[in-house]
């Protein structure tokens, strides 16, 4: 018999035989344990479980007690793994993420039974990527609340920040800080569009510069649309100055299709209008930047189940 503090095992025909001895320590002090090590923070772990500090201090005792080692040194920065800890973490890191994600399985079903879903979105962003996402969200699961907000790029964040929002959905001209986590759901490419009376400028190919003798027509300062396009003109040593402003992006397709200037909009969204002959695209030298559409969530506040299940299983799922 072979006995070390964490398992006992026989030797029989050659094969060591492991008792059950491990399962005599809690299943929840490796939760602990993994949560304690993954964010390197007793605090951490305590918010993510929704725990004490001193019962998780308690708990992560009673393993290294069953254990026979220590398994964590403090430090100014929080807690370290031992070089016993680390053999620990080595072993049980996987099993422990199927067994939480087995749980979290499990709590889906429950939650989204009800529960609420708090999204803020730019206008083009709701109607080509959230809306469609939600079509089939609520469809799969009905009793789930929605809630929309629609506020400037800048309040979005904020609103993200402080928890008003689970979710934003925006197209920033940079990576949002450090504090927020984000992913693409989309890459999309941008054009300049006129209504009839200047469709002869889809006839043949223009300079930036060539185009600054026209009307444009832009978002308000504080817009992400309207910062992309003042970077865009001054990587050409030009001033975008233009002469309407416009608070959505609706407004703007149908400024240009009534004659009041050059639009700047998604290809995707006047698709059908430019097939239509509704809307001219303009055909550039230098074509406009491409643009991200990104699911942004707060890096330090938990994600409620259906905002994780609206972004993996339908948002980042869209039909490009």
């Amino acid at each position: 018999m072979v006995s070390n503090g964490f398992t006992r095992g026989t030797e029989r025909d050659g094969i060591k035989i492991i008792s059950d001895h491990i399962f005599g320590t809690s299943l929840e002090y490796y939760k602990i344990f993994y949560y304690v090590t993954k964010f390197k923070s007793i605090t951490v772990a305590a918010e993510r479980l929704s725990l004490t500090q001193p019962n998780i201090t308690k708990q992560i005792k009673r393993l290294e007690e069953d254990l026979q080692c220590k398994l964590f040194n403090r430090t100014n920065k929080g807690v370290e793994l031992t070089p016993e800890g680390e053999t620990l973490w080595a072993r049980i890191e996987s099993a422990c993420e199927l067994i939480i994600e087995a749980e979290q399985q499990l709590e889906l079903g429950k939650m989204l039974g009800g529960g609420t879903l708090s999204i803020a979105a730019t206008e083009m962003n709701f109607s080509a990527y959230v809306l469609p996402a939600l079509q089939l969200f609520l469809k799969d699961h009905p009793k789930v609340k929605v809630r929309i907000r629609a506020q400037i790029y800048s309040q979005m964040l904020e609103m993200l920040k402080k928890g008003l929002v689970d979710l934003a959905v925006l197209s920033p001209v940079e990576d949002p800080d450090e504090s927020f986590q984000f992913h693409t759901i989309d890459v999309y490419e941008q054009v300049m569009i006129v209504g009839p009376q200047y469709s002869f400028l889809a006839n043949r190919e223009y300079t930036l510069e060539e185009l600054l003798q026209y009307p444009f027509i832009s978002m308000p300062e504080g817009f992400p649309g309207r910062a992309n396009m003042e970077y865009y003109f001054r990587k050409s040593e030009l001033i975008y100055e233009p002469k309407v402003e416009v608070h959505s992006m609706e407004l703007m397709i149908q400024a240009a299709a009534a004659d009041l200037g050059i639009g700047i909009v998604p290809l995707k969204v006047v698709e059908d209008r430019i097939r239509n002959g509704v809307l001219f695209k303009l055909n550039l030298k230098d074509k406009l930047p491409n643009r991200r559409a990104l699911a942004i969530t707060n890096r330090s506040g938990a994600v409620n189940t259906a905002t994780q299940v609206f972004i993996k299983e339908y948002l980042l799922r869209h039909d490009n």
